[in-house]
């Protein structure tokens, strides 16, 4: 057993994530290793011509172990880095997993489902074991992203997300994104480019369409039209930063009905004070001003109590409303806005 990944084993195995899988795939490694060597001094031995085996890169070799020893020491970005420079010179599996999983426990979660992914689709052999880990901890991942599919229309597009590049036309695997708003392009040389703005929730899954149109016409097409289309979370957690900002601006509402109440009744004192006890010439204009200010609290109130009953209603709806099917069959509603209008899309299957 190699100390380094033994050391790791020990040193994350109570922690939220380990590197079981680095561990286990050091292991393969290092018998692979031995067993090729043990191979060639018997070819040796027998004196029968055999070709080499193709040789680990000595220096990627250096780099993993030393990122290995970084995350470790919980310096994940250092750990990053240098597994990085490893895939570099020499991609293997191991390298992947390993950076993936010292990217999880960075909270790097979109960087991790991307090389986690990689590594389930690299085409070599994985032990059971080590694909049910990481499978596990991909779809840890992207419950904290957004998982999107782009359709382009002619194919041979380049597909851009927030300016930067993900592939062309068709891109056959998945894009991972941060939370938020997203811009979804797609551009190809002699036609109008084409583009989306889609609003991602945590864990979901929206599919962007876009159709390229021909230069000099109306432009290219994103759904219905162009425009901006606002999905409703799928299947994620509801942003509890939200959840907050909706609950402290219903009481500060409130904290204004009240406010309202309290003076109305100050100055219903005030004008019953004066029109009982003013003789002055005054009088009526004190009275006036009392009266006015009554009305003015009154509807300050009003608004106020009725503010926090919608902010709060609506707070509460989307609170109770988080968890919602990932079934694609079942109908889905979106907001569709752009420059001709807006409206309701709704998609799926009845």
């Amino acid at each position: 057993m190699n100390p380094d990944t033994e050391h790791m084993r020990s040193e994350t195995g109570n922690g939220r994530r380990g590197l079981g899988v680095v561990v286990a795939l050091g292991v393969l490694f290092a018998a692979s290793t031995v067993t090729g060597s043990v191979q060639a001094q018997g070819a040796g031995a027998a004196n029968a011509p055999a070709a080499a085996k193709p040789q680990r890169d000595k220096e990627a070799q250096r780099l993993f172990k030393e990122g290995v020893a970084a995350a470790n020491k919980d310096d994940n970005e250092k750990g990053i880095a240098l597994i990085k420079a490893a895939i570099a010179r020499d991609p293997q599996s191991e390298y992947i997993i390993a950076l993936g999983t010292t990217e999880m426990n960075a909270d790097k979660f979109r960087d991790a489902a991307e090389h986690l992914w990689a590594f389930l689709n690299s085409g070599q052999p994985i032990d059971p074991a080590d694909r049910k880990e990481a499978e596990e901890m991909l779809a840890e991942a992207q419950a904290k992203i957004g998982t999107m599919t782009v359709r382009v229309e002619p194919a041979g597009a380049d597909v851009l997300v927030d300016g930067a590049k993900v592939g062309v036309s068709p891109v056959e695997k998945p894009i991972f994104v941060e939370v938020g708003q997203r811009k979804v392009q797609a551009i190809k040389e002699g036609m109008a480019p084409a583009s989306q703005v889609v609003d991602v929730a945590a864990g979901g899954k929206p599919a962007v369409e876009l159709k390229l149109g021909a230069l000099g016409g109306s432009g290219g097409s994103g759904g219905s039209g162009g425009g901006t289309v606002v999905q409703p979370p799928q299947g994620g957690e509801r942003s509890k930063g939200l959840i907050y900002a909706g609950v402290g601006v219903s009481a500060a509402l409130a904290v204004v009905g009240v406010g309202g109440v309290v003076g109305w009744w100050v100055k219903y004192g005030d004008a019953n004070s004066i029109r009982d006890n003013c003789r002055g010439s005054g009088c009526q204009k004190n009275f006036d001003d009392a009266e006015s200010m009554r009305v003015n609290f009154a509807y300050m109130s009003l608004a106020g109590f009725v503010g926090a009953g919608v902010i709060g209603g609506a707070t509460a709806i989307y609170a109770l409303t988080g968890k919602k099917s990932d079934d694609a069959t079942k109908p889905n509603v979106s907001l569709m806005m752009g420059p001709e209008g807006s409206g309701l899309v709704v998609s799926g299957k009845w």
